[in-house]
């Protein structure tokens, strides 16, 4: 078999899969919704057909000659082989029912001279935005307590939501253990948690083209970590609540970012 037969083979796989990937993508385009199990199973046989047409092209030689056309396949394909998981959709739609929710974070500072970490500022918003708490911590210890026993009276038996639930009950510990203050205890979920569980992978198809730099992540993902501009505790709290309804919708996508827990060094 001819070099120009092999590439001309190829050339009619790379169409047919063409016309799958168009097909998902036309279908996402109009749904804007969690993907179906017709969806999720074309992207699986779409990453198939894909690894399967890359070792076919190493096979018979003619990598070199075609690896641009397989590098922009496999890149429209990652981008539709995350899928939101129904199970977590399910569980924000509930959440989010919830009377006593309470979305919380912090801003925190560096206490070099005394080699700790303590928070300086909370807020926190139920599930309709409304601010329950929004005070700063860092006070004298006479000022202090009546704020922090307000703090723990708010905090008693509400679902809290927080970006790093553990870290954040860490952070507050050992902010009252400095101060002599009763610890608040939190119930509830991460956000981030919540947000890595979210997408779904198609399937994990090993990757050998040359360069690759692995999955990209949708701005959903991208909100979980660093965020743009300086952002307080509230504009923290307002942002994760504006993306759990966005993904109780089963988004995709959001253009949105956030980050837990600003630095103020002092």
């Amino acid at each position: 078999m001819t070099t120009h037969t092999v590439i001309a083979q190829f050339n009619e796989h790379v169409t047919m899969i063409n016309q799958m990937l168009a097909a998902v993508e036309q279908r996402h385009r109009e749904a804007d919704s969690p993907a179906s199990q017709g969806q999720f199973q074309a992207g699986i046989a779409i990453g198939l057909l894909i690894a399967e047409l890359e070792s076919d092209a190493r096979r018979k030689g003619i990598f070199s000659t075609v690896k641009t056309t397989l590098k922009t396949l496999w890149e429209r394909y990652e981008k539709l082989s995350q899928f939101p998981r129904q199970e977590v959709i399910n569980f924000l739609q509930n959440l989010l029912t919830f009377n006593n929710l309470c979305v919380l974070d912090i801003d925190i500072a560096f206490q070099w001279k005394q080699s700790r970490v303590e928070v300086v500022r909370l807020a926190a918003i139920d599930r309709d935005g409304n601010v329950l708490f929004h005070d700063a911590l860092n006070k004298e210890r006479s000022g202090m307590t009546p704020v922090w026993e307000e703090l723990r009276a708010l905090l008693t038996g509400r679902f809290i939501l927080a970006h790093d639930l553990e870290l954040t009950q860490l952070l507050l510990s050992s902010t009252a253990e400095y101060y002599g203050l009763d610890t608040p205890i939190l119930i509830g979920a991460s956000f981030a948690i919540l947000c890595q569980e979210y997408f779904e992978r198609g399937i994990d198809i090993p990757r050998t083209l040359t360069g690759s730099e692995g999955i990209p992540r949708s701005s959903l993902v991208d909100a979980l970590g660093t965020g743009q501009g300086a952002q307080t505790a509230l504009d923290h709290v307002r942002t994760m609540l504006r993306l759990v309804q966005r993904m109780a919708e089963g988004a995709w996508d959001v253009h949105e970012t956030t980050t837990s827990g600003s630095a103020v060094s002092e």
